[in-house]
């Protein structure tokens, strides 16, 4: 067997995840109920410090069920499954309450944050049918952001996170102007079904595109199967169109690569980050040191912590 497969079985049985209890000094409210415009009922967790002062909100909305987490796991302390095929390089710790590819409740409400999870429209405890990658998706996002940047508890600054569907989500909404949307954090995201995911190069792509669709469905009550979408759309026809972004003013630079380019786009030692503006020039936004490290910040009016407005690109 190879050090490899050796390594990938190990992981199988024990995976690198250090599963914390959460503290008592943090609430949490669960299956709260949220009304979007069409009367729909969607559901979300908030997490917040037990503090007659109203906090920042950060938050990610998902169809995969925010109630998938260690703590409401048979146990009390299992990953998420995917933790157990996708090895880490180095051991990871994570509270409880943590859903895949979403913020961390406990690490972040430990900061004097509120951190929201919510179930988008036909996910988890939600009501109604998802129309995944669809302009109603991303007005029920809209809805909940405005939703918790008006609560009593709300400073009514609110920043998304999250990786991958968690982070395509954050593109859409953001284009859309939400009055209370201070800041998106996008990792691992794309802005172009076609060309990022259903057929990259024009190429159709044939595996992944076929696990997602499929696992989706099952966590889901989606309203039609991406995959036969991708397989009848040879062409970027208008439902591709549909799914993408709208013209987006500010673009976060996120390079891997080693480089001249890359160097000038790094997050900065006192917890800021560049930010390549439409016009080509350079702009720094401060954010939180662990919020930095991510692979994307956009900021879309000032840090979500304080008042100021960022200027506008030309």
């Amino acid at each position: 067997m190879t050090t490899s497969a050796i390594r990938f079985v190990r992981n199988l049985v024990c995976p690198g995840v250090e599963i914390t209890k959460a503290p008592s000094t943090i609430r949490a409210d669960w299956n709260v109920a949220v009304k979007v415009r069409d009367g729909t009922t969607l559901r979300v967790n908030i997490f917040r410090p037990f503090s007659e002062s109203p906090v920042p909100v950060i938050m990610s909305a998902h169809p995969y069920g925010k109630d998938k987490i260690p703590a409401k796991s048979r146990s009390g302390r299992a990953p998420a499954p995917q933790t157990r095929v996708f090895p880490q390089p180095h051991s990871v710790r994570i509270s409880e309450w943590t859903s895949w590819e979403a913020p961390d409740p406990v690490f972040w409400a430990s900061q004097g944050y509120a951190v929201v999870n919510a179930d988008l429209r036909g996910g988890g405890k939600s009501d109604g049918v998802a129309d995944l990658f669809s302009d109603q998706e991303a007005q029920d996002y809209y809805d909940l952001i405005e939703w918790a940047g008006t609560q009593s508890w709300s400073s009514g600054r609110v920043g998304l996170d999250g990786v991958s569907y968690l982070a395509i989500s954050q593109y859409k909404v953001a284009a859309l102007r939400p009055p209370h949307l201070a800041a998106i954090c996008p990792w691992e995201g794309l802005s172009d079904l076609y060309r990022d995911f259903a057929r990259p190069g024009g190429v159709r792509e044939d595996g992944f595109s076929v696990l997602w669709s499929a696992l989706t469905r099952r966590k889901a009550r989606v309203r039609s199967s991406i995959r036969k979408e991708i397989v009848e759309r040879s062409e970027r026809d208008e439902w591709y169109r549909s799914s993408c972004v709208a013209a987006f003013p500010i673009t976060a630079c996120a390079r891997a690569a080693r480089s001249k380019y890359f160097a000038a786009r790094a997050p900065l030692e006192n917890g800021s980050i560049r930010i390549a503006m439409a016009n080509g020039a350079l702009t720094t936004a401060s954010v939180p040191h662990k919020l930095a490290c991510a692979s994307s910040i956009i900021r879309l009016r000032g840090s979500i912590t304080d008042g100021r407005s960022s200027r506008p690109c030309a």
